[in-house]
């Protein structure tokens, strides 16, 4: 039981520090996206930026409202059933 405990932990914390890091690379990617925009913008071509800047801001909404939805699945979900064990008799077919 203490192997299985240490085993979820590890798990947990496994889980926590690759959405962490995702959250961190999403950010760092977004802010490249937003400075490119900028630059865009800067050397005279605001039409081109503008799309970018739309395109960006319905990318990152989508993937927050997927986010939203999916967890809301999840909380609906029912929970699955543990396989009953036979305590110890035979399935005598």
């Amino acid at each position: 039981m203490n192997h299985r405990h240490a085993m979820e932990r590890t798990i947990v914390q496994s889980e926590y520090g690759l959405r962490s890091r995702g959250q961190w690379l999403a950010l760092a990617a977004l802010v490249a996206m937003l400075g490119v925009i900028a630059f865009t913008f800067w050397i005279g071509h605001p039409v081109e930026a503008a799309i970018l800047g739309g395109g960006t801001l319905a990318t990152v909404t989508g993937l927050f409202l997927a986010r939203d939805k999916e967890a809301k699945v999840e909380e609906e979900a029912p929970p699955s059933k543990k396989p009953q064990r036979n305590k110890g008799r035979r399935n005598r077919g």
